[in-house]
C-alpha cells in the first residue's frame, strides 16, 4: 500500500528548503505518482500548524501516514504532534527551535540541534549525508547562520546562494498569505525541479522579483527611528503598512548588524481592518552579540528569555519572537528587555 505523506513546514526559506531537500531525496527513492502528498504551511508566524493537519485531515488513514515536520517549533505543537503519534501516525520532526515538551516516541523520528550554529536545513542536509547541501548552505544564509562553505564554491556562487535564501526569507513574513509576494508552497513547487539553487537562480525571475520588493520596503523602513529603553537596549517601532509585515525580519537583521551590542525589539502593528480594533504587535527580538563561541564567532545569547515571558513568545537564544503582544503589554516587553539586558 502506498504510503500518504505529509509535509508540515515553516513558510520562511529554512523551513521551504528544508522540504524541498526532503522531496527531492523522497522523488529520488520512488516515482512522483507513488508519492501523494499533502502540504501545510503558511507565513512564517504561522507556527501552529500541526493542530490544522489532525483538524483538516481528521478522517487519515493515520497508521499509513508519514508526516515530515520542517522548522516547526515542537513547543508550539506538542499536543497535536503527541496526538497525531498516539493516532498511529509516523513523524519526522526536523527542527532547530527549543523543544522543552519533547518525549519519546516509537513513531517519533526527531531532528532536533538548537544550537545557534545551525537550522533546520542543515540538519536535513546531515540527515540525508549533505545530497544537497548547497541548498541548505542558501537556506542558512537566509537564515542569518553562516554556513560552511563547500570547496568547489567561488565568492560569486556563495552571494548567488545567499541572494536565493535572503530573497525566499524575506517572502515569508506578512499578518497573512495576501501580504506576501508569493504563497509559500508556490515557492516550494518552484523549486521542485532544481537540484542547484544556482540553476534556479538563473532559470527563474522569481528572486529578481523578491529582491525589487525587497529594496522598495526597505526604502519605506529607512524613515523609522528607534526609541531607545537602555543604554543597551532599542525599541522599533514600524509603520502600519504591508512593508513593515513583509520586511520586518530583514530590518532586524540589518539594525542587530549595525548595532550589534545592543538587544533590538522590532514591533510591526497587525493590520486589524478596523479603528476599533485593539492595537497589536507581532515583535521580533535581536540579543546583543556579546558573548563569543567556541571558534572565536560572535554569537547571540537570551532572546528566547525574553519572548517566552509573554503568552505567544518563542524562538532561540539569538533571535526570538512575539506573535501577538497588546500595545497594554508594550511596557512590560520593555522591562523585560532591560532586565535580560541592562
Amino acid at each position: 500500500m502506498i504510503k500518504q505523506i505529509f509535509y508540515v513546514f515553516n513558510g520562511d526559506a529554512d523551513g521551504i528548503i528544508a522540504t524541498h531537500q526532503l522531496r527531492l531525496a523522497h522523488r529520488a527513492q520512488h516515482p512522483i505518482s507513488g508519492l501523494p502528498a499533502i502540504f501545510i504551511t503558511g507565513v512564517k508566524r504561522d507556527i501552529n500548524l500541526l493542530g490544522r493537519l489532525e483538524r483538516d485531515y481528521a478522517s487519515s488513514d493515520w497508521p499509513n501516514a508519514e508526516v515530515y515536520v520542517c522548522d516547526v517549533s515542537l513547543d508550539s505543537n506538542a499536543e497535536a504532534l503527541y496526538a497525531l503519534l498516539d493516532l498511529g501516525a509516523t513523524v519526522h520532526y526536523f527542527d532547530h527551535h527549543r523543544a522543552t515538551l519533547f518525549r519519546d516516541h516509537p513513531r517519533l523520528h526527531a531532528h532536533i540541534d538548537t544550537s545557534a550554529a545551525t537550522c533546520t536545513s542543515l540538519i536535513v542536509s546531515a540527515a540525508l549525508a549533505g545530497q544537497f547541501h548547497s541548498w541548505a548552505m542558501a537556506a542558512a544564509y537566509g537564515d542569518g547562520v553562516q554556513p560552511v562553505a563547500l570547496d568547489e564554491y567561488r565568492p560569486q556562487a556563495l552571494a548567488d546562494l545567499a541572494r536565493v535564501g535572503r530573497s525566499i526569507n524575506y517572502n515569508a513574513y506578512g499578518d497573512t498569505v495576501a501580504d506576501l509576494h508569493f504563497p509559500p508552497l508556490s515557492v516550494l513547487n518552484a523549486l521542485a525541479d532544481f537540484v542547484d539553487p544556482l540553476a534556479f537562480l538563473a532559470s527563474s525571475n522569481m528572486i529578481l522579483k523578491l529582491e525589487s520588493g525587497f529594496n522598495d520596503d526597505m526604502a519605506v523602513l529607512a524613515q523609522v527611528a528607534p526609541r531607545e529603553i537602555s543604554t543597551n537596549c532599542c525599541l522599533w517601532t514600524l509603520p502600519d503598512a504591508a512593508a513593515s509585515r513583509r520586511a520586518n525580519g530583514s530590518f532586524a537583521n540589518q539594525v542587530i548588524a549595525a548595532e550589534p551590542h545592543k538587544a533590538h525589539a522590532i514591533l510591526t502593528p497587525f493590520s486589524s481592518g478596523s479603528a476599533l480594533a485593539p492595537l497589536q504587535f507581532s515583535v521580533s527580538i535581536r540579543a546583543p552579540k556579546s558573548s563569543q563561541d567556541d571558534t572565536g564567532g560572535r554569537i547571540s545569547v537570551g532572546a528566547d528569555d525574553v519572548a517566552t515571558q509573554f503568552a505567544t513568545g518563542g524562538g532561540r537564544r539569538a533571535s526570538a519572537g512575539i506573535n501577538m503582544l497588546p500595545a497594554t503589554e508594550v511596557a512590560a516587553l520593555s522591562e523585560a528587555l532591560r532586565v535580560a539586558f541592562g
